[in-house]
């Protein structure tokens, strides 16, 4: 049985992993990484946007390659070969909230209603990266909004928490009060 940074036992061949100091039931599958990256190999609009990501993650690769060795590893060793890459690509992941835009989240999820009151939707899971230290933090958030006549896709609401947390965190708050209408009242 292997002991992971949280001091939390984790079994061997588990396809889950305790993030530091994460309560057991919010546990995050080894698996979501895996399935981005092939996300990040294919579906390109077109041959330039897949030669600039192939440029990024090779920089970047670069830079993972240097920070290992400055640590006193080599990163040309068996066990590392391939983590330059692969590092690069799971930062990827952690901040692909960039790639995002408000827009193209909602899509046609706005619907004219009639609806005077509050509109809440609690416990969405969060994961973000703190941009002081590049510290993972995680947690659940709650939304609620006016409508003032438009009202959100519950499920849009989740996506555009995502959107937000996939970029490097200062105040995550500041990232929805009242910049983005027709919500302009966002709390969290």
């Amino acid at each position: 049985m292997a002991t992971g940074i949280s001091g939390r036992n984790i079994a061997a061949g588990s396809s889950q992993q305790s993030l530091p100091g994460s309560p057991e039931e919010m546990r995050i599958p080894l698996s979501r990484l895996d399935t981005h990256r092939d996300q990040l190999d294919m579906g390109w609009k077109n041959e330039t946007d897949k030669k600039k990501a192939e440029e990024t993650l090779e920089k970047m690769s670069g830079a993972f390659s240097a920070l290992i060795e400055s640590v006193g590893e080599q990163p040309e060793r068996e066990g590392l070969k391939r983590t330059p890459l692969r590092a690069a690509k799971a930062l990827c992941f952690f901040t692909k909230g960039y790639e995002d835009n408000l827009a193209s989240v909602v899509g046609d999820g706005i619907f004219q209603e009639n609806h005077e009151e509050m509109v809440v939707v609690k416990d969405i899971e969060l994961f973000s990266l703190c941009e002081h230290h590049l510290v993972p933090f995680f947690g659940r958030v709650s939304v609620g909004y006016l409508p003032q006549g438009q009202v959100l896709g519950l499920s849009k609401v989740a996506r555009i928490v995502e959107m937000f947390s996939r970029r490097l965190q200062g105040k995550l708050g500041n990232c929805f009060a009242s910049k983005h209408p027709p919500f302009p009242l966002f709390s969290l």
